[in-house]
């Protein structure tokens, strides 16, 4: 009796130091810095897409409801447009930088600033101008070779789940495909995958036309684009990780 009582107690020992083991993992996984900016061309196998895709439906919300639905996509076309789509919300932010430098250097004119001031906002203007001409060149070259010249685009990635919604901009729908999102991000970093999550900047037609493409009805919405694959570390190594925020700077504690 004292002998299975000793390998009872064994047992639970061994499940408790094991399931503190598999929650440190969990954190480490969730505190670890997780953008993947560029993939090799290893696969994902289905397998693991599977489990990948059984912790994005794991995901509940008030009340209870999954509020949207996954598309597994592994089309080297498809993927092109989720990178074109990445391109041009940065071109979009440039114009933006370009229009406002723009304007700061008309009313720096109008109001009699010095020359030395207007040059040094005339060399602003200048450099964001050149970037949009870069971001332009990158378009191009993606939309003629298929691929983007650099490395700031994720058209690497060979598996990507996109995560839409039955309905357009209802907060409580988007909130679970963030859940949802997070879930996966989560699920394929503890496979060894890198991620990326995108939202696409698509007009109309070309949502709708990406809807038809992905068999997914047109009413719907899509909310964002999980991308997963192996990692390529010579390039993520380029990249600085940005500092993350601390419990001070974020944090209220009412108590």
């Amino acid at each position: 009796m004292k002998k299975w009582i000793v390998v009872l107690i064994s047992s639970m020992l061994l499940f408790s130091y094991a399931l503190a083991e598999e929650n440190n993992t969990t954190m480490q996984i969730i505190l670890q810095p997780s953008i993947t900016h560029a993939f090799t061309t290893a696969a994902v196998s289905e397998e693991d897409l599977t489990h990948i895709l059984d912790a994005g439906l794991a995901t509940t919300s008030e009340p209870n409801i999954s509020w949207w639905n996954l598309a597994v996509v592994t089309n080297p076309a498809i993927m092109l447009e989720f990178s074109a789509g990445e391109m041009l919300m940065d071109i979009d932010k440039a114009k933006v930088k370009v229009e406002r430098e723009t304007a700061k250097l008309e009313r720096m004119v109008n109001d009699g600033k010095t020359q030395e001031e207007l040059d040094k906002q005339k060399a602003k203007l200048d450099k964001s101008e050149e970037e949009l001409d870069l971001l332009f060149e990158e378009y191009e070259t993606l939309l003629c070779t298929g691929k983007p010249s650099g490395f700031e685009y994720s058209f690497f990635a060979p598996a990507a789940i996109v995560i839409y919604s039955d309905e357009m901009n209802v907060p409580e729908y988007n909130f679970g495909c963030g859940l949802a999102c997070q879930n996966m991000v989560i699920a394929a970093s503890s496979l060894g995958y890198g991620t990326k999550v995108i939202l696409p900047y698509l007009s109309s037609a070309t949502h709708t036309s990406l809807l038809e493409k992905l068999g997914i009805d047109p009413t719907d919405q899509i909310v964002a684009v999980l991308l997963i694959g192996t990692p390529d570390m010579e390039v993520n190594d380029c990249f600085s990780v940005p500092d993350r925020s601390t419990i001070e700077e974020r944090v209220t504690f009412v108590k």
